[in-house]
């Protein structure tokens, strides 16, 4: 049996999540919103001086939608993270407040709880003891105070 895009993305029972977003297309959780890949949709800023994130079709399409799109991390020759200042930067790195509902949410209902999952594609021969960190969450005296995320 092979799992949903809505259940790979969101392994909790679906009747538990309050308010959430998401830019896969293929979700179908009524709590969730659909959000378009960009930076204004999704509130990015404080990117990493010297770091791109394009946004690129995925070389192996995840379903028949031909406006599936996803962000390119590039790391040049010798590269390590998006602030290492001894090397070129790779990668990239931003801060997301996610749609202004979902970030009303978070400062008005002070939740316990915040679920982050995504999918990521790595070329043949990465070297992953020189990658970066993949995102996550920022974590801030209160939970409120979370968001941003940091994506790295």
């Amino acid at each position: 049996m092979s799992l949903s895009a809505s259940h790979l993305l969101f392994p909790v029972p679906h009747s538990q999540i309050k308010t959430g977003f998401t830019t896969a297309h293929a979700v179908d959780v009524p709590s969730i919103h659909q959000v378009h890949l960009s930076d204004s949709a999704l509130g990015v800023h404080k990117v990493s001086s010297g770091t791109t994130h394009t946004l690129v079709r995925p070389p192996v399409p995840p379903s028949t939608d031909s406006d599936e799109h996803t962000w390119d991390a590039l790391f040049p020759a010798g590269s390590v993270n998006p602030g290492n200042k001894s090397a070129p930067p790779g990668g990239f790195g931003f801060y997301v407040h996610g749609p202004p509902e979902f970030a009303r949410a978070l400062r008005e209902e002070a939740p316990r709880e915040v679920l982050m999952s995504y999918a990521v594609m790595f070329e043949d021969g990465w070297e992953w003891r020189k990658g970066g960190k993949l995102p996550g969450i920022c974590k801030r005296p209160s939970l409120a105070a979370c968001l941003p995320l940091s994506v790295v």
